[in-house]
């Protein structure tokens, strides 16, 4: 009975650890766009990323990408003028430089030295990603009061 139990613990053991995948090790399908392994970022961010990588081919056409009505309200994407704009937070190890936030044409507001709240164009994300001090990522939700 004793040697069941363990051969029975042993085998949980071992397929638990097989399956173990590192959550910071997001690579797209391609390969060639990737978060950072330097970055934390939300599930919610992970699954706009692969969205949006899927949607415009690897990001090669995201300039002229729209997306769905689904994906607006999943994201919380708004539209001003012609483009859609994405919002959310993030952190860096450092604070930015008025270079390195000037160099968006959406608005990045500072909160507190490395805290940031983003409204940029879609076709900005993937430069916001490659920031050298971004450490984490996310994306806003909409806040609905309790009844």
């Amino acid at each position: 009975m004793r040697k069941i139990f363990w051969l029975t613990f042993a085998g949980i053991i071992f397929l638990s650890c097989s399956s173990f995948k590192d959550s910071r090790q997001h690579v797209m399908q391609s390969g060639t766009n990737k978060i950072p392994d330097n970055v934390q970022a939300s599930n919610r961010f992970r699954q706009f990323w692969d969205i949006l990588a899927q949607s415009t081919e690897n990001f090669t056409k995201l300039s002229s990408y729209l997306p769905t009505d689904k994906q607006t309200v999943d994201f919380n994407l708004k539209k001003r003028g012609k483009q859609y704009y994405v919002n959310g937070f993030l952190k860096t190890g450092i604070p930015l430089t008025e270079k390195q936030l000037a160099a968006f044409s959406g608005n990045i507001n500072t909160y507190a030295p490395g805290m940031y709240g983003y409204s940029i164009p879609l076709s900005e994300i993937p430069q916001l990603i490659q920031l050298p001090a971004l450490r984490y990522i996310d994306l806003s939700t909409k806040v609905f009061p309790r009844k």
